[in-house]
């Protein structure tokens, strides 16, 4: 379900002499199990300042193009975006630099022999819901990945983690806002079915395998997060 091999690509990952997690679809993949998405790319968080991470991806593979993004009004993070190729083989890194990562507590993962340090899955999960609740951007895979994740045996994910992170994302935010003199934007956890979701075509298929509509999805997700 990978367009690369994943092993190869944690290997040359792991040689980086800067310090970062692994985040977003790779995780889900150990807990939603089939109902997780396919993974096109590698999602990454780290402190670092990205300068210093070009640098370094730079030096040590062939980059394709390399691609980073300031703080915004609509984003509030520094993202970055990575095309590098191992064996001619073109592979995707996105990373986000996340001036909070020291209160982010990492987690050991395995694939066949392969250890990685990634992000617990109560803060992918933490972004997910962000990104079904924020008003400005509306990825269709976030409502997916949240009632995918509503479905979890509840032994496996900390509802109290979940909103950990969400209150360290939103604080940090506020931060952001204040010097762009924006209102302070505060959790609610209500989806408006009359908001648009987009995202790519991939994920009608997952959506089949739910066999639920969107609006159904949203129902439930609202239901889920009323538990928090």
């Amino acid at each position: 379900e990978y367009k690369f091999d994943i092993c190869q690509i944690i290997e040359e990952l792991n040689k980086l002499p800067f310090d970062f997690y692994i985040s977003g679809s790779l995780i889900c993949k150990f807990f939603f199990k089939e109902h997780s998405r396919y993974i096109k790319d590698i999602d990454i968080v780290t402190k670092c300042d990205l300068k210093e991470v070009e640098s370094i991806f730079r030096k040590h593979f062939n980059v394709v193009e390399f691609v980073s993004g300031p703080i915004s009004d609509i984003f509030f993070v520094q993202t970055f975006l990575c095309v590098i190729k191992i064996n001619e083989i073109t592979i995707q890194i996105d990373g986000m630099k996340l001036d909070f990562l020291d209160e982010i507590e990492p987690q050991i993962y395995k694939i066949n022999d392969i250890s990685f340090k990634g992000v617990p899955i109560e803060y992918v999960i933490a972004t997910k819901i962000h990104g079904v609740l924020n008003k400005s951007i509306r990825p269709y895979k976030h409502l997916v990945d949240v009632y995918t994740a509503s479905l979890l045996d509840k032994d496996l994910i900390d509802k109290n983690k979940i909103k950990k992170y969400l209150r360290i994302y939103y604080d940090h935010e506020n931060k952001v806002r204040k010097m762009f003199k924006k209102p302070k934007n505060n959790l609610n956890f209500y989806i408006e079915k009359d908001k648009s979701f987009t995202g790519p075509i991939y994920l009608t298929t997952l959506q089949a395998r739910h066999n639920i509509s969107k609006e159904v999805m949203i129902e439930e997700v609202n239901k889920w997060l009323k538990t928090f």
